[in-house]
Formats: structure tokens, C-alpha cells, sequence
């Protein structure tokens, strides 16, 4: 059985988070999970990333960065 690792954006589920885009997402997981297995991590970076909130902490880009790279591990 192959394993396939699935990294999805935080954003991109949180723009999607209304539509059937979620469940399209899930059913063709559960389609391929009869011949594979899956490892799924879901982003955080654009949290910290995002001007606003790097702006209301007076963070500097590069710390931003490594906050979100956190928020994803």
C-alpha cells in the first residue's frame, strides 16, 4: 500500500470552509484510501503570515515566518 502525504493550506480551507469543496476533497480521499494510506497536515502559516496580524504584533517578516512554519509542525 502507497502512502501519500497530503499537506493542504490553512487558507485554502478557510476560503472553502462554505462550499462542497471540503466534501469533494473527502470523497476522493475515501475512493483512494482502498489502495493507500495517508498522512494529511494542515497549514497554519498564513495565521501569522497574513499583513494584519503581523502588523498587530509588530512582527518582522522573517519572525512571522518561522511562527507559522510552527503553527503547521
Amino acid at each position: 500500500m502507497k502512502t501519500i502525504l497530503l499537506k493542504l493550506s490553512g487558507e485554502l480551507l478557510s476560503k472553502h470552509a462554505e462550499t462542497n469543496y471540503l466534501a469533494q476533497i473527502t470523497a476522493q480521499l475515501k475512493k483512494l484510501s482502498t489502495t493507500h494510506r495517508f498522512a494529511i497536515v494542515i497549514g497554519g502559516g498564513n495565521f501569522f503570515r497574513a499583513r494584519d496580524a503581523r502588523q498587530e504584533l509588530s512582527l518582522r517578516q522573517p519572525v512571522a515566518d518561522v511562527v507559522g512554519m510552527l503553527a503547521t509542525t
